[in-house]
């Protein structure tokens, strides 16, 4: 299922990401902005599938990693600009 394996490398991609270098937190805030917007979407558009679950708790992930990036750069000026 694609959308299986989808889940599985933006999850894994996720876990992964080092958000204490800044030039990660300043391009990352961009593609997480536009990934949660994708992400609910597809939760509107399909709410009863079973990959539905899923993507909710790779939103939920997503949205709390944004929040982190946000508190960092409020916190941590950047070097790269």
């Amino acid at each position: 299922n694609i959308h299986f394996c989808f889940f599985s490398y933006l999850y894994e991609a996720l876990i992964y990401l080092d958000v204490t270098h800044p030039s990660v937190r300043d391009y990352l805030q961009n593609v997480l902005v536009d990934l949660n917007k994708k992400l609910q979407t597809y939760i509107q558009t399909h709410p009863t599938t079973t990959m539905t679950k899923r993507f909710q708790l790779l939103l939920m992930a997503s949205q709390g990693l944004l929040q982190k990036i946000i508190q960092q750069r409020t916190t941590t000026p950047s070097t790269f600009k």
